[in-house]
């Protein structure tokens, strides 16, 4: 089996432009190499072009006055030959390095980022400002860091190309050197007003456009086709997607204005150099100092020094200042903290012995926050047991089995499996535990039997995969696929097949249930559905449960009366438990919620779900 590729880890702490080129150069050493060396060339040989040229054109002269020989010509002009072949080896050359080191780099550099943002701790998912700060960071990861990378190794080279050649003029005639300076400093200062100015607007614009494109999406996706024909919304969606674009181009218009102008007053700059310059060298060449050779070969250089003025300072100057910034966005993404063992595969925990799960007055408030959703609370869930958690919107039920699964570490107080503290267990062990399915469940839309087999990816059994599918219900379904558990599920696929609500319900289920973890765990995934066909879901999943230790999270009494257990949350604690006849005679707050919720299900013998 072929050793997997080590790869070269994110940086943690301040991140600047060098620091995306040694990135790049760990993805790979060889083609960074053959890069920068192409750089060097790059930076070294338009000064051989200028003695070549020089040389070539002093000796034609010399030909022509009758001071040399004609043959004298032939050397200079081989020169010159090559030195136009070398150029277009070096050009092609060069376009194949880059090439085939912006394609590892953009591949690797993903990979990355993935693997970074899979491993961050839960509690970033749901702040805002930290997912405004990842999509910033992580957008396009590979291209910005091939960008930044390669453009800090060539921005050096027209630094040094430019520096260089000023001074090759300081040498021949100072005062045109200084000339190139005047202009060059007024035109830098411009470039980095324009980026200053490129990454406000890129920040400004950056959730707008998210917005955009989300009522964008409103139209052109599919899980909107059957709520946009009935409701008719489309052209509202549209006018609020052009109002948003409209702000947003409105935005980047006034800036590329601005900079617009900036970028002619330094190509105006820039021309003001070159004639300056080489009415100075013209001048110079009259007074017997300067060779017609130099001359013609100078006016070559400075030709592109012109261009390196225009470019370099107009968008490598104005680019380092937008991506400086850009760079204190993933400097902050760096130091995110990670969940460890966040992309382990989870631990096999069938002979662990639970015996039972233990809250010890615990308390919990989500991060930046002041308000408590859970407060000491308290209460133990025996092994084998099906206890329901019930309560209003809001009571802390989901949070409960956040904590539970380790998706959030931050509380106060004990939870306790099997007598030992969760925060003893590993991460991976802690997947190991539960098998849940939460209200907003994924709808995979790949083959059917891949979808289920997420749930254990530490194995492949189709075996246990139909196993699972005959004990959710989910048979009759099965067999209309036209691939059987091969058939990729939703329209993502040419050949895909959707499901109906209820039936993609039953394969998160069976998901789970594949999972066969020590523990399962509902939370709502059924909120969807009317009381009556909620009520038959919990009741298939108590029988398949069965001998084994389940929760379910639910605000309908409906589902929860078919628990061992019932645990009334409010206030952040338990406020009342045990079974459902003895709560609604205890007439507490389960009697009353139940007294308002039983006509849901007086003609409901919740045993089959609807489809």
């Amino acid at each position: 089996m072929k050793k997997e590729k080590k790869l070269p880890e994110l940086k943690r702490g301040k991140w600047r432009l060098i620091d995306c080129f040694i990135f790049v150069f760990r993805v790979s050493p060889f083609w960074a190499s053959m890069f920068l060396l192409m750089n060097v060339i790059d930076t070294a040989y338009p000064y051989f072009q200028l003695f070549v040229t020089a040389s070539f054109v002093d000796t034609a002269l010399s030909v022509l006055r009758g001071d040399a020989a004609s043959s004298a010509i032939i050397a200079p002009l081989v020169s010159m030959f090559l030195v136009f072949f070398f150029t277009f080896l070096i050009e092609t050359l060069d376009s194949t390095v880059n090439s085939v080191l912006r394609t590892k780099v953009w591949t690797v550099t993903k990979e990355v980022f993935l693997k970074k943002q899979a491993s961050l701790k839960y509690k970033y998912v749901e702040d805002s400002e930290t997912y405004d700060l990842i999509g910033r960071a992580c957008g396009e990861p590979g291209g910005k860091m091939m960008q930044r990378g390669t453009r800090f190794v060539w921005i050096i080279w027209h630094g040094v190309f430019t520096a260089s050649l000023i001074g090759a003029v300081f040498t021949k005639v100072w005062w045109s050197g200084l000339i190139a300076i005047a202009t060059a400093i007024p035109a830098f200062f411009l470039a980095v007003k324009s980026g200053l100015e490129d990454y406000k607007t890129f920040f400004d614009v950056e959730k707008d456009s998210r917005y955009a494109d989300k009522y964008k999406s409103f139209v052109m996706v599919k899980d909107y086709l059957e709520e946009r024909a009935t409701f008719g919304y489309a052209p509202y969606v549209i006018r609020k997607w052009r109002e948003k674009k409209l702000g947003i181009d409105k935005k980047n218009l006034k800036t590329q204005i601005r900079n617009s102008r900036r970028e002619n007053i330094i190509e105006s700059l820039s021309w003001l150099m070159y004639g300056a310059v080489m009415a100075s060298l013209a001048f110079a060449v009259g007074r017997g100092e300067l060779s017609a050779g130099f001359f013609v070969g100078f006016a070559n250089l400075l030709s592109r020094l012109r261009g390196s003025v225009g470019s370099w300072v107009s968008w490598d100057v104005r680019w380092i200042v937008q991506a400086r910034k850009n760079l204190g966005d993933l400097s902050k993404f760096s130091v995110l903290e990670e969940q460890e063992g966040a992309l382990d595969t989870p631990a096999d925990m069938s002979g662990f012995n639970f015996g039972k799960i233990e809250f010890r007055n615990v308390s919990f408030k989500y991060p930046g926050t002041e308000r408590y959703i859970l407060k000491n609370c308290s209460f133990t869930i025996n092994e084998g047991e099906h206890c329901a958690f019930v309560g209003v919107n809001g009571a802390g039920k989901t949070t409960i089995t956040k904590l539970l699964t380790g998706l959030y570490d931050e509380y106060e107080g004990d939870i306790l499996i099997g007598g030992k503290n969760l925060r003893e267990f590993s991460y991976p062990e802690i997947k190991g535990m539960f098998s849940v399915v939460f209200q907003d469940f994924a709808k995979y839309q790949i083959p059917y039997g891949d979808a289920i087999k997420l749930g254990d990816v530490n194995r492949d059994s189709d075996e246990d995969v139909l196993h699972v599918t005959n004990e959710i219900g989910l048979t009759d379904a099965l067999e209309k696929l036209h691939s059987g558990v091969n058939t990729p599920l939703g329209k993502a696929a040419e050949d895909g097949v959707d499901l109906s609500g209820g039936e993609w319900q039953r394969v998160a289920i069976a998901r789970a249930l594949y999972g066969n973890r020590p523990v399962s765990i509902l939370d709502e995934p059924t909120a969807a559905l009317d009381p009556i066909a909620e009520s038959g879901v919990y009741a298939l999943f108590k029988k398949v449960t069965e001998g084994k230790s389940a929760v379910f999270i639910t605000h309908r009494l409906g589902a929860a009366r078919i628990a061992d257990r019932i645990l009334v949350i409010d206030g952040g604690a338990v406020a009342e438990s045990g079974s459902h006849d003895e709560l609604v005679k205890a007439g507490g707050i389960y009697a009353e919620m139940f007294s308002t919720q039983k006509s849901w299900y007086e003609d409901a013998p919740g045993k089959e779900v609807a489809s």
